[in-house]
């Protein structure tokens, strides 16, 4: 069963969950007190949703964490396509879990993101967490579109130059 925490009881449930979802983070991601006070205060605001996975884990069948997921919707504004996002998910029981239990959490965003008014349902998947990429594809989903990213190293931002029309039509009736 896939539990929403409302973001009213987020803060009760911090400190404890606090440790798991860290490990939700691309791994690439070095984790700061702010980077973790962002999270945290867009739990509190309902820009990021937690869900808990439960189950009946325990040795004689009482209920138990299995898993720790974060959504947050997304708005593309050149294709006009909102999706809700699977930003994070962590096991978090080394128990066995009911197959169905991730099964079941999955047709539970969907029709979460039917009622926000989303086109899809995505997964931000990081490098490294195999498991993690391989469970969604067993549970339906499909590689859609990659996402490569570029260090920006220590280059200073500048003013990025801009030319005038005519060039431009030069350049596009070549």
């Amino acid at each position: 069963m896939l539990i929403k925490v409302l973001p009213s009881q987020v803060d009760r449930y911090w400190d404890t969950l606090r440790p798991d979802l860290i490990k939700t983070l691309p791994m690439e991601t070095r984790v700061s007190d702010t980077r973790l006070q962002n999270i945290y205060t867009s739990l509190l605001t309902g820009e990021t949703d937690l869900w808990l996975a439960v189950d009946k884990i325990g040795p004689k069948g009482e209920w138990g964490l299995a898993a720790i997921v974060m959504t947050n919707i997304m708005y593309d504004e050149p294709t006009d396509v909102t999706s809700l996002r699977i930003y994070g998910m962590v096991s978090v029981t080394k128990a066995k879990v009911d197959p169905n239990l991730y099964r079941d959490g999955i047709d539970t965003l969907r029709k979460h993101a039917r009622a926000k008014g989303c086109q899809q349902l995505i997964a931000h998947v990081f490098p490294g967490h195999k498991r993690y990429s391989e469970s969604l594809l067993e549970l339906g989903g499909r590689v859609g579109s990659v996402v490569v990213q570029f260090g920006l190293g220590d280059a200073p931002p500048v003013d990025m130059p801009y030319v005038d029309e005519s060039f431009i039509e030069e350049v596009l009736s070549a």
